[in-house]
């Protein structure tokens, strides 16, 4: 049976996801796409060097889409377009099942 470890890790750029990669390790990173759309976590599932496209393995999508083909651009508006860390977020669900209540 494979064996794996998470590691919880910040200030990377995407040097750091293609060696990762390269290690033959998926990244789970965390974002938001559009202006107004939920912040969630997504894969970096692979780095195609010739192309330059990454491949992503988005919730934000059905199965049948996935993985999603992503330019750098994409990864890095999508992966830096997000100001609240994953704790706020925890809290902020919290807050609204308190309120639904």
């Amino acid at each position: 049976m494979p064996s794996w470890t998470a590691e919880a890790s910040s200030g990377n750029d995407v040097s750091d996801l293609i060696r990762s990669l390269q290690e033959g390790n998926p990244t789970v990173i965390y974002g938001v796409g559009e202006p107004g759309s939920v912040p969630h976590t997504a894969v970096v599932a692979g780095y195609d060097a010739s192309t330059g496209h990454w491949e992503i393995l988005d919730p934000a999508y059905e199965s049948e889409a996935q993985p999603r083909p992503w330019t750098t651009t994409d990864l890095e508006a999508w992966w830096g377009g997000s100001t609240l860390p994953i704790p706020d977020i925890q809290w902020l669900c919290s807050r609204l099942r308190a309120q639904a209540q």
